[in-house]
């Protein structure tokens, strides 16, 4: 049951990661596009990949043969403490434009560092400026 899980959390990462195509920094063109056309207090829903990723290479570096079961531990410990550390300042500014109304949920990932976020465009747009984000 526990490898089923984290083989499906594995694949729902790649499938999220490799959706679209983003560009490091700044906005896909189509969501660019679509933030201009929407209404100023109208909220979207978009996934926000933070730019900065764990490096799973480190985690699993000098971990050989059957060891399968610290490799995963090492990986998942790698990419919550990126999540945890990455994304504590946007979580901190998501919260502050919640309570003014301009946000109506995020959910933070772990496996890989982004979160979804249902907003006004000013805060996802501010959102890409006050982190180092990808955002599809």
């Amino acid at each position: 049951m526990k490898k089923t899980k984290l083989i499906r959390t594995i694949f729902a990462a790649i499938v999220i990661q490799t959706s679209s195509h983003v560009y490091a920094g700044e906005l896909s063109p189509g969501l660019s596009e679509r933030l201009q056309l929407i209404q100023h207090k109208e909220h979207i829903s978009v996934i926000v990949r933070m730019a900065d990723q764990a490096d799973l290479n480190v985690a699993i570096k000098g971990i050989m043969g059957r060891n399968k079961a610290i490799r995963s531990r090492n990986v998942i410990r790698a990419l919550q403490s990126t999540a945890a550390i990455r994304q504590k300042d946007i979580i901190a500014f998501l919260k502050k434009e919640k309570s003014f109304g301009n946000v109506v949920d995020y959910i933070p990932f772990w496996i890989f560092n982004g979160f979804t976020l249902q907003a006004i465009p000013e805060v996802i747009r501010n959102s890409n400026s006050t982190a180092n984000l990808v955002s599809n």
